[in-house]
């Protein structure tokens, strides 16, 4: 089990006491490092439980614009995923629904126009 933990197969080691002494060593903090992750994890999820949320949005640079990913929260770092969709349903900028607005021809296609009914922003696609 300890091999698998710390990436090295004992049976792959000389038998020397004081490497398989270190061996021993490397297992148990490998062990008490993955309590303590996993303590952590709970003291985490716990406070994030019981906070008061402050969300903000969280954008990322998508093809050289901003794009809206989610909200999380100031004071416990909570992260919300924006709601899935395609860019015509979902805002990119906001997460805010998005609305049809026309349709328009462009040889040899269909462009079909949305907007967003939060921060008004335009979405446009063409359909063969």
């Amino acid at each position: 089990m300890a091999a698998v933990l710390i990436g090295i197969n004992r049976d792959d080691l000389p038998e020397d006491a004081k490497i398989l002494e270190q061996y021993r060593i490397a297992c148990i903090l490998n062990v008490d490092l993955n309590n303590a992750k996993a303590e952590l994890e709970k003291m985490v999820k716990k406070f994030q439980a019981s906070c008061q949320h402050d969300f903000e949005a969280l954008k990322q640079l998508r093809q050289g614009d901003e794009a809206y990913v989610g909200e999380v929260c100031r004071k416990c770092k909570f992260f919300v995923p924006r709601n899935a969709g395609p860019p015509w349903k979902i805002c990119e900028k906001c997460g805010g629904e998005m609305e049809f607005v026309a349709r328009t021809p462009q040889h040899p296609r269909l462009s079909f126009v949305y907007t967003c009914k939060d921060c008004g922003h335009e979405h446009s696609y063409a359909h063969k």
